[in-house]
């Protein structure tokens, strides 16, 4: 006994499963299989399908009980409308052709007739094509018949058999009469007037142009031509046919006779129609090779310390030529090695521009750089070396950092941008997003290696957002900084979303805030800014204290972190990663840090290691801390 199976075993039906695109098909109705299935298929979605020519079953209306229980399997075989003279049955109405004989076609009519020429290599079963000839294949059998006409089916007289295109193709006139048409050649641009004589209808003058080349008229046996040297008629033959025989020039002629050196040729690397048939190189050249290009780039650099680069070769002009027209609002321009560019002390040590780098700006006031040279190709090499430096960004539009460097992941520590903002692909971090023209990026390399933009990689991804902290305020961009990395498996405690982690130094300044988002977070926090008179940032050796705020309490606690990765003692450019975060006391809205003293009583500066130190509030509250390496 063979059983169907109707349905997904183990599915809920509901209230019944779609077959051959009836809704509910298995509720109500009777299903058939249908004559030319035998046997089971065990894949639902394919035995169901979607209509009634993929299914395989046939769905009776509802409650119709017909065949309830067991059907025949029955199938009748089509019936043959038409037999061809060859004797292949033919089962549609319509043109056809023998796909094993191209010369054996004809038309199967609706009353069973078939009509149509039959031919073979022997000629004894019809007549050859008109205007054709035969085609042997190895002397027995007829495989192609060539058969010369008009080959538009657009054409007044389009002949459905013809294989080769004779030029005879017509068009229907003012008369309603298909006019073959033949040629003939005049010289230079040539004014005509036409006169319309279609019996019954209006007469008018047409003006038209004639440029040079090939022109087609039609058959007539009226006077045509009112010219000063000669006047040809409709029905005059042409002797010969100039024009261009070469078939690789773009205006060849295939009716010409005679070439008359009128042959135009595309560029090279260009069709006839202007397109590039190859790449087009950065600069918009055909099959180019980037060499040289001008473009010119606007760069805005806003108020205080900028990471920026350039796509443009401004070659040896110098950078202070560069800066000529914002130098008023210039501070300092930094390079990725320290030498600078200081107007105000008449400076200069980085000279010209190096392509593929980036460079620190410091700015006064908000304004716009403006370049301008050669196009530099978005895959010119560059050298990046081992640890830090300032890479440039040569593509002209806005791409996915993770795609930009993808060829070096395996090399790349870190990449940072101007607001600190970081692509740390051990961390499974990119909070900078798109990688923009105009843009520099401080890079950090376990190895050198040359690199190279790729084409995109990928697709330029929507802003980054990032929520900022409400509760304690933003940092200022010092122009250095370092990174605190915060894995999630570090947290000893559950955060909530929203929770903000802050980072001040010894004397309770903010240099460092961010906001906690469920995956694993970055925090930067910012260096002196050496080109002012004040300290507004962390020293180098000042140690970092963190504290963390809960969106859920209000409250702010001291953060407790031993270190997988480096320390929190403050080191431009330097990385650490946190490796256990606890939780401290919680600390009063306002309180402030009064001093840092040992177990004894001696106030020291936080730097110590391995001992019990004492953080004393202006609340009179204590922290207790342990610092270790």
């Amino acid at each position: 006994i063979v059983l169907d199976w109707i349905g997904n075993w183990e599915g809920d039906p509901g209230s019944g499963w779609s077959v051959a695109g009836v809704s509910n098909g298995t509720k109500d109705h009777t299903l058939v299989r249908k004559c030319d299935i035998n046997q089971g298929n065990t894949d639902w979605n394919i035995s169901a399908g979607t209509n009634e020519v993929d299914s395989e079953w046939i769905v009776l209306s509802q409650n119709d009980w017909t065949f309830l229980g067991s059907h025949e399997l029955e199938c009748s075989e089509p019936e043959a409308i038409c037999t061809s003279f060859t004797g292949i049955e033919i089962f549609e109405v319509g043109d056809w052709i023998n796909p094993e004989d191209t010369c054996d076609f004809g038309f199967c009519n609706s009353d069973g007739t078939f009509s149509g020429t039959i031919i073979d290599c022997m000629e004894d079963m019809g007549m050859p094509c008109e205007g054709g000839e035969w085609v042997l294949f190895e002397g027995d059998c007829c495989s192609t018949c060539v058969v010369s006409g008009c080959t538009d089916s657009e054409a007044c007289n389009y002949n459905p058999i013809a294989t080769l295109d004779d030029g005879t193709c017509g068009i229907i006139d003012d008369c309603g009469d298909c006019q073959i048409p033949y040629c003939y050649v005049v010289g230079g641009n040539v004014n005509y007037t036409s006169q319309s004589d279609c019996p019954g209808g209006e007469l008018g003058n047409e003006n038209v142009t004639l440029v040079d080349g090939i022109w087609v008229g039609n058959d007539s046996s009226d006077q045509y031509w009112l010219g000063s040297s000669w006047n040809p008629y409709w029905n005059q033959n042409c002797s010969s046919s100039p024009g261009c025989m070469d078939q690789n020039a773009c205006n060849y002629w295939y009716a010409a006779t005679e070439d008359d050196g009128s042959c135009v040729f595309a560029n090279e690397g260009y069709d006839c129609d202007g397109n590039c048939l190859t790449d087009l190189d950065n600069c918009g050249v055909c099959n180019g090779d980037n060499s040289t290009c001008l473009g010119s780039q606007n760069i805005e650099l806003l108020s205080g310390w900028n990471l920026w680069s350039t796509y443009i070769n401004t070659g040896e002009e110098d950078i202070q030529s560069i800066f000529n027209e914002i130098v008023d609002d210039l501070v300092i321009v930094k390079d990725e090695s320290g030498s600078v560019y200081w107007p105000q002390f008449a400076l200069n040590t980085i000279g010209s521009l190096t392509i593929g780098e980036g460079y620190q700006v410091k700015m006064s006031a908000l304004n716009t750089l403006v370049i301008e040279g050669d196009l530099v190709p978005f895959d010119y090499s560059i050298e990046l070396d081992e640890g830090w430096g300032i890479i440039g960004y040569l593509h002209q539009d806005c791409f996915d950092a993770g795609d930009m460097m993808n060829p070096i992941v395996n090399d790349l520590s870190i990449l940072k941008d101007q607001n600190g903002s970081v692509y740390w692909p051990s961390f499974g971090l990119n909070s900078i997003g798109n990688m923009c023209p105009g843009e520099g990026y401080q890079i950090k390399m376990s190895t050198a290696t040359l690199f190279n933009y790729p084409i995109s990689g990928g697709q330029r991804i929507g802003d980054i957002y990032t929520e900022r902290p409400i509760h304690f305020d933003e940092p200022v961009n010092t122009g250095s900084n370092m990174i605190i990395g915060f894995p999630l498996y570090a947290w000893q405690s559950t955060l909530s979303i929203g929770d903000e982690i802050a980072a001040y130094d010894e004397k309770g300044r903010l240099i460092g805030s961010t906001v906690y988002e469920g995956n694993n977070l970055a925090l930067t926090v910012w260096g002196d800014d050496m080109t002012t008179d004040t300290k507004d940032g962390l020293v180098e050796g000042e140690k970092i204290i963190f504290r963390l705020w809960n969106t859920l309490t209000s409250a702010e606690q001291v953060l407790n972190i031993k270190w997988q990765e480096g320390s929190e003692i403050y080191s431009t450019d330097a990385i650490s990663v946190a490796g256990q975060i606890i939780l401290g006391n919680e600390l009063g809205a306002d309180r402030q840090l009064v001093k840092i003293t040992d177990v004894l009583g001696k106030e020291v500066n936080g730097n110590e290691k391995d001992v019990m130190l004492l953080y004393i509030y202006d609340d009179g509250s204590i922290e207790r801390i342990f610092i270790n390496e």
